[in-house]
């Protein structure tokens, strides 16, 4: 398998790579930042803080469907995990 190259919605959790990715995407300043100068023609804190829940929805949902997609995986190298240290 190509370590370089991730299916999201099928990860390969005896990969260490793979394992040690985020689930979750972070949202740094300079994202929101990029988003605000971009997005909104009057910035105030209203304006401001309707694009951080944006932001934060869209990255909450993106996690969802990445979670969803690998539930069996998880649950299963959960399982098998288990069954090897008992």
């Amino acid at each position: 398998m190509n370590n370089y190259y991730t299916d999201y919605s099928n990860i390969d959790l005896n990969s260490g790579y793979q394992k040690d990715l985020n689930i979750i995407d972070p949202l740094s300043f300079a994202d929101l930042l990029l988003e605000i100068n971009c997005n909104i023609p009057t910035i105030n804190e209203k304006t401001v803080r309707r694009q951080f829940e944006q932001d934060l929805q869209r990255t909450i949902d993106s996690a969802r469907e990445i979670f969803e997609a690998n539930l069996s995986n998880i649950v299963n190298h959960a399982n098998n995990y288990r069954k090897e240290v008992a």
